[in-house]
């Protein structure tokens, strides 16, 4: 963690000068020991607090440039101007940054569903996409039972008449659990006899109810929307866990050499999963440049023709190496109800 002159550092360097030495009014930090710190910038003081264990003083969630708002969205941030007279608190990170994968565990897909429910979203066109068994990278092991697994609901904040119907809606069936490549019940250990329950709840909590909400809330808006499902299983990856989380970046970016992985997803495959490769990565390109997946009758591989989602008409184009031309077009319908479910009356 940063210490005391780091984030006093930090702060001068984004744009938040200290007083003092370069010709600004105030006093420096307050020493060590002192209940609570203070830290006078030009701008104002903020109020610290005292890590008595590590023997330092923090200064936490401080801002180091105006909001990304407005005509500042996308820019380079640039150095906070104003100033403020009363202390502000500086004890408490600020919210993290959004990113991808593991780390959205902590977005809060309530929030995020709101501000989609109110129109508060960024009007661009849109590619977004999950992969069939998601799931199974969240899935918490070692639930043998139903018991278990309401637990484990309990656990996420959900309440007795959520868990009851979750408990409904994902039932231990092995053929609507996932993956539905491994059909046996898994082991006790270290999976749990009701694994692939689980990871069909997860990967629907984590994944796809947010992707289904932001792909509705933008087609509904007049937006462009294209979106993808992937069922491929790659090299390195155990049967039971199919086509998992994240495994269709190495094919987005062409990585058909495994860099950067410590088993070449393609090692062992079939031609067939370079061409998808081939394919998917100029798709993604087409869309950065001209905000459409579709190739032009100029590129050198095999035609495949992405349909826009609409509220009309919500299709997802698969990609699936063992599949003619290595996709299909299918409707977003995969367990609506139980999506559906989750949508309106858990991440509200």
């Amino acid at each position: 963690m940063p210490g005391f002159k780091s984030n006093i550092l930090l702060a001068a360097l984004a744009g938040v000068a200290l007083a003092g030495g370069h010709g600004g009014h105030g006093s420096k930090p307050s020493k060590r020991g002192c209940t609570t710190p203070t830290a006078n910038l030009r701008n104002g003081t903020y109020i610290g607090v005292t890590d008595s264990v590590n023997d330092q003083e923090y200064f936490l969630g401080m801002p180091y440039a105006q909001a990304p708002t407005g005509s500042l969205r996308f820019a380079a941030p640039q150095p906070l101007q104003t100033s403020f007279s009363e202390p502000r608190s500086a004890t408490q990170y600020g919210k993290a940054c959004i990113g991808y994968g593991s780390d959205t565990t902590n977005l809060g897909t309530g929030q995020g569903a709101v501000l989609l429910n109110e129109g508060k979203f960024a009007r661009v066109p849109l590619l977004l996409g999950n992969n069939f068994d998601e799931g199974t990278a969240y899935a918490k092991t070692g639930i043998n039972t139903t018991e278990q697994f309401q637990s484990y609901l309990s656990s996420l904040g959900l309440g007795a008449d959520q868990v009851a119907s979750i408990t409904e809606l994902y039932p231990d069936d092995l053929s609507v659990g996932i993956p539905a490549s491994y059909p046996d019940r898994p082991a006790a250990y270290p999976y749990g006899l009701q694994y692939k329950r689980v990871a069909a709840f997860a990967g629907h909590y984590q994944q796809h109810a947010g992707r289904r909400h932001l792909a509705e809330s933008y087609a509904g808006a007049g937006l462009c929307v294209y979106s993808y499902l992937w069922n491929v299983y790659v090299n390195g990856i155990a049967a039971i866990y199919g086509a998992t989380h994240f495994q269709e970046v190495a094919f987005v970016f062409d990585n058909t050499d495994g860099l950067g992985y410590a088993t070449n997803p393609f090692e062992g495959k079939p031609e067939t999963f370079k061409t998808l490769a081939d394919l998917m990565s100029k798709m993604w390109v087409s869309f950065m440049h001209g905000a459409d997946p579709n190739l032009g009758a100029s590129e050198t591989v095999q035609s495949v023709a992405w349909p826009r989602y609409t509220l009309d008409a919500p299709d997802n184009l698969v990609f699936d190496v063992n599949a003619t031309g290595l996709s299909y077009v299918a409707e977003d319908n995969y367990r609506k109800e139980n999506i559906a479910y989750l949508l309106d009356s858990v991440f509200v």
